[in-house]
């Protein structure tokens, strides 16, 4: 059975790589999970890690995964130099 978590602001940023402004500008257009209020402070915010995790391995197949292999590369690039 899967654990369903709750992320606040700060570790969907971290978890993404995503500043906060971008994040909300995708949430308006519809291509990023939208946040949810907590219901004992609706002014805090929370993103269900599962919803979160599914739209980066949908960013990995649009292609992403090759921005990261080159990222790699030029880490190792680097690293070697």
């Amino acid at each position: 059975m899967a654990v369903l978590e709750f992320w606040g602001l700060r570790r969907v940023m971290e978890t993404t790589g995503v500043s906060k402004s971008e994040l909300y500008r995708l949430m308006r257009a519809g291509q990023f999970p939208q946040s949810r209020p907590y219901q004992h402070s609706p002014k805090r915010r929370f993103w269900l890690s599962s919803e979160v995790q599914s739209w980066q391995m949908m960013q990995i197949g649009k292609g992403g995964i090759q921005n990261l292999t080159q990222a790699d590369s030029d880490f190792e690039v680097l690293l070697n130099s």
